[in-house]
């Protein structure tokens, strides 16, 4: 536990120094989202519900950034690969998928 707390940390003061990912253009958001989506993954704060919890996050942290996050056309399995991809360090699946999932909010959302 002390592991996944000082990462945990660590990982939150990366995302707060880069402003939340706020202001970014979309493209540069989407790269930003993928490392830290990845990141909060591998790390696995939590023994059961660690995939609700990561889109619920994410979702908050993109509404502030001014995007919003729509996971429905996802496949799971194209999901899971990606998510093992990026686990051994290629981001280039997550970003893909979250180039379909990404949009810029408009002013009702």
């Amino acid at each position: 536990m002390p592991n996944i707390e000082k990462e945990g940390n660590a990982l939150l003061q990366d995302l707060e120094e880069e402003g939340y990912l706020v202001g970014l253009a979309q493209d540069k958001f989407i790269e930003r989202l993928a490392h830290y989506y990845c990141e909060i993954n591998v790390l696995h704060p939590f023994r059961l519900g660690n995939g609700m919890a990561q889109r619920i996050f994410f979702e908050q942290l993109a509404i502030h950034a001014g995007y919003t996050l729509d996971w429905r056309n996802i496949a799971v399995d194209a999901w899971n690969q990606a998510n093992q991809s990026g686990a051994m360090g290629d981001l280039s699946p997550l970003r893909t998928i979250f180039r379909k999932v990404v949009s810029e909010a408009t002013e009702t959302e």
